[in-house]
């Protein structure tokens, strides 16, 4: 699954602090292998938005951190 990275995301990622990098680099890494069939606890839906918006949970929702992405495609 290839992954595509908005600029103002990847600023973001790069000013948080090393452990939370870490954690969404693996939880990215996870949705690469899985793709749309990584589930629970790992990737959610977002309630209330407009499009099929997804979260994904770094160290399985423990972290403070979420990285929203969509599909886009097949």
């Amino acid at each position: 699954m290839e992954i595509k990275w908005l600029r103002e995301a990847l600023l973001e990622l790069a000013a948080l602090p090393a452990r939370e990098q870490a954690a969404i680099d693996r939880a990215v890494h996870k949705l690469r292998q899985d793709g749309p069939y990584l589930g629970s606890p790992h990737t959610s839906a977002v309630l209330g938005a407009s499009e099929a918006i997804r979260e994904l949970r770094p160290r399985a929702g423990r972290s403070p951190w979420r990285v929203f992405y969509r599909r886009v495609g097949s």
